[in-house]
């Protein structure tokens, strides 16, 4: 998603209006060894993105303001979602070298190809520890798989989160497999609401971006039943979208095209005063009036399960 992260970082400066420091940090892509694209395409390199502006008419290194003669620099840096002291070292090495954070957009992901402690791990523990560390400053976009279908299925209690802890990768496919995936998308998305509630994070984005060939359904287990390989593959024939065309969607949410918009009332976290919400809902590019993670009792318990297992280290 390269094109999606030079657009978030080309846009991020105008909103930081000037604030001192390093203008647009910006993590794209928090990818595992396994994980990465638009919810869990194939990435090889376990890489972030930190993306950072530089405006030559400000001294060549000053904060944002945007303009002309703006310049955007990449840099690579190793993130292992599946360790979580990886994630505390990435996040404190973003603040010393880069500086406050302004938008952090979450696309790592693992299907059915890992075991019960992985899946959990990369797709809900480390996302929520490392949005909790670096806070950023404007807005934090969460890619999620079909937002309708989590507000329709079942949620996952605390106790989920410790299922299979002992177990490995041999455990991977078939309908527990699948059950699990989307139990970690669910807690994910409360656990960023809970992060809204409490103002961490600025406005949040859960974001669909539909059923894109990202290379995720090539990776699935020998395990992997062959009904679940059938509909994998027919899925195939009907997928919304390019990865161009998701990556578009990524950036205008990082840029804030789906920032408080639209109406309706839902469970949504609002803020006081304007009751504009700090979390949207977006799939397919049109936001959604959706009753999602309206829980917040439940997002409490579930933010703090994660964060239990994160300072266990699992």
């Amino acid at each position: 998603a390269a094109a999606a992260a030079a657009a978030i970082a080309a846009e991020a400066g105008e909103e930081a209006g000037g604030e001192a420091g390093e203008a647009s940090p910006d993590n794209s892509d928090s990818s595992a060894r396994r994980g990465g694209g638009a919810d869990g395409g194939t990435i090889d390199s376990s890489s972030n993105i930190v993306m950072k502006e530089s405006f030559s008419e400000y001294g060549g290194g000053g904060g944002g303001g945007g303009g002309a003669n703006g310049t955007v620099a990449a840099v690579a840096a190793p993130l292992e979602l599946t360790d979580t002291g990886a994630v505390r070292a990435f996040a404190a090495h973003v603040e010393q070298e880069h500086g406050p954070v302004d938008v952090l957009v979450h696309c790592a992901g693992v299907f059915i190809s890992e075991g019960a402690r992985d899946t959990t791990v990369i797709n809900a523990v480390a996302p929520t520890l490392l949005t909790a560390l670096l806070r950023p400053r404007l807005r934090t976009v969460s890619v999620m798989t079909a937002p309708k279908g989590q507000a329709a299925a079942p949620y996952p209690s605390a106790e989920t989160l410790i299922e299979g802890e002992n177990s490995d990768a041999s455990d991977a496919g078939g309908m527990a497999s699948l059950r699990r995936y989307i139990h970690t998308k669910q807690l994910f998305a409360c656990a960023m609401t809970h992060l809204a509630s409490r103002g961490v994070g600025g406005q949040h984005v859960l974001l669909g971006p539909g059923a894109v060939d990202t290379g995720i359904h090539a990776k699935l287990p020998a395990g992997t039943p062959r009904w679940m390989r059938f509909a994998l593959w027919l899925q195939s024939f009907r997928f919304d979208g390019t990865p161009e065309w998701a990556s578009e969607n990524i950036a205008k949410a990082a840029r804030g095209e789906f920032d408080s918009c639209g109406g309706g009332g839902g469970g949504l976290v609002e803020t006081e005063g304007d009751g504009s919400r700090r979390v949207q809902v977006v799939d397919l590019g049109k936001v959604l009036d959706l009753d999602l993670c309206h829980d917040t009792a439940r997002n409490k318990e579930l933010y703090d399960a994660l964060m239990a297992l994160a300072e266990d280290g699992r």
